[in-house]
């Protein structure tokens, strides 16, 4: 199919519609009705409403409290707020028993300095698991936040690394 025919390809009485209006008019018909209700249910964890998908980072798949499953695939990471100074801690959690352990304490992230514990925008684990790089500290550029600081925590003797000047 050329560009025009896929663009153009569904034509209800004789007259061509572009398919993303057909497409979003079904889409919007079928699911609007569904979530205006489910609003006014009020705050049901159970209600999928437009609010929860675009005004939170519930549904977020970059945002670092999301659940994250370890390359294992029995076993999952996520942050969690740490008690005390603020901050979250990483933790390891096992869904067969539901426990979650800590690997990093928020505390291990206070630089010497700082009030504070760094604040992580994001980390990836070493293939062999025994390093944790943490990108912290991020500021938008243009329209994603892609500047920012990175550091090493080597999970063997507990130390913190700051990558970079």
């Amino acid at each position: 199919m050329d560009g025009i025919t896929w663009y153009r390809a569904i034509k209800p009485y004789g007259k061509l519609v572009p398919v993303r209006r057909l497409l979003l008019t079904i889409i919007v018909s079928g699911i609007l009705p569904g979530v205006l209700t489910a609003e006014q249910s009020g705050s049901d964890p159970a209600v999928l409403t437009l609010e929860r998908i675009y005004d939170s980072d519930e549904f977020d798949p970059n945002h670092p409290t999301a659940l994250r499953w370890l390359s294992d695939g029995h076993q999952y990471t996520l942050l969690q707020d740490a008690n005390g100074p603020g901050g979250k801690d990483l933790m390891r959690g096992d869904p067969s028993t539901q426990v979650l352990t800590p690997i990093i304490r928020a505390t291990e992230l206070t630089v010497p300095g700082m009030k504070k514990p760094l604040s992580i925008h994001g980390y990836e684990f070493s293939p062999d698991r025994s390093k944790v790089l943490i990108y912290s500290n991020s500021k938008k550029v243009w329209r994603r936040n892609t500047r920012g600081d990175y550091w090493l925590f080597d999970l063997t003797d507990r130390s913190l690394k700051k990558l970079g000047p």
